[in-house]
């Protein structure tokens, strides 16, 4: 049976703006439990089974390996909890409200699971008939397909534009190849530098400074516990000025250290010293900027 093309915004990958391949692992998580049980279970059970085997930080890297920094919402997803709940609401007429974490984990990969085999195993009536190994085969052959990575590289030029960055597995992610073992740290990590290439017009792709710049975020939040990520980068933004230069940039350290043993003072006098004077605002966007502007005065 061939399946029909579905419009990508009635895919629930895009609806909730979800990374790919975080559904990828989550559809072949389920496949491993449905193989486990001579290759076909009920629907409910599978989940079920799922979510009782994850705990704690397993469960946490499971969800942050769902989210994803969108171009065209031009910000981190929105809260995935939120989202679920409310995307519940409109498609079913009704939600309860979880009471701990295990039920928002359970009404989560229902809604992602349900759609995606309605999408790609159409035949199959979950309500009445159990989902078997090689249903779930066809989803995670969908999705591979439907979500290939080289349709989410916009660029493919060898000169280096901007940060580039993708999530690898869960969790570890990418930016400007360095690798980055926890979630908060990546994603307030890709919001600096995206925000200085929007104020600065300097594309951040530099290994060196990226590398600086992961460490002293992951220092500072593993030398406290409750350290928060938002007030960093609340402070970190509002020193965030036009200047054409990094000199003038700090990442601010809400915590007080010492500047010896401070990674965000030590970053911040590298920048002041002139150390990534070679990071500069793109040139050709200036002279298009004159050249239009000329064209326009004749």
């Amino acid at each position: 049976m061939e399946l029909e093309a579905v419009n990508r915004e009635d895919m629930i990958i895009n609806k909730l703006h979800l990374n790919p391949e975080g559904v990828l692992d989550l559809v072949k998580s389920m496949k491993e439990v449905t193989d486990e049980n001579e290759g076909s279970m009920d629907f409910n059970e599978i989940i079920e089974t799922q979510v009782s085997r994850l705990h704690g930080k397993e469960m946490e890297a499971e969800v942050n390996s769902l989210k994803v920094y969108t171009d065209d919402l031009g910000c981190m997803t929105p809260d995935l909890t939120m989202q679920v709940l409310n995307y519940y609401q409109d498609t079913r007429g009704y939600v309860e409200l979880p009471k701990n974490q295990d039920e928002l984990s359970y009404i989560t990969k229902d809604v992602i699971m349900q759609e995606l085999l309605q999408q790609y195993v159409p035949d199959r009536d979950i309500s009445k008939e159990e989902i078997s190994s090689k249903d779930l085969d066809k989803v995670i052959d969908g999705v591979t397909k439907d979500f290939s990575l080289d349709k989410f590289q916009s660029n493919t030029n060898d000169e280096k534009q901007g940060v580039t960055y993708k999530i690898e597995q869960t969790f570890k992610g990418n930016i400007n190849g360095v690798v980055v073992k926890n979630a908060e740290v990546f994603d307030t990590t890709v919001d600096i530098l995206q925000s200085i290439e929007k104020a600065k017009h300097i594309p951040m792709h530099d290994k060196e400074f990226t590398e600086n710049l992961v460490e002293a975020v992951q220092r500072m939040s593993d030398k406290n516990e409750n350290f928060d990520f938002s007030e960093m980068l609340e402070g970190t933004y509002a020193n965030l000025t036009s200047s054409p230069t990094l000199k003038d940039f700090k990442i601010v350290d809400y915590y007080g250290q010492k500047p010896e043993n401070s990674y965000a003072a030590n970053l911040n006098a590298k920048m002041e010293n002139g150390d990534f004077e070679h990071l500069k605002p793109k040139i050709a966007t200036k002279l298009n900027t004159i050249s239009k502007e000329k064209s326009m005065s004749l």
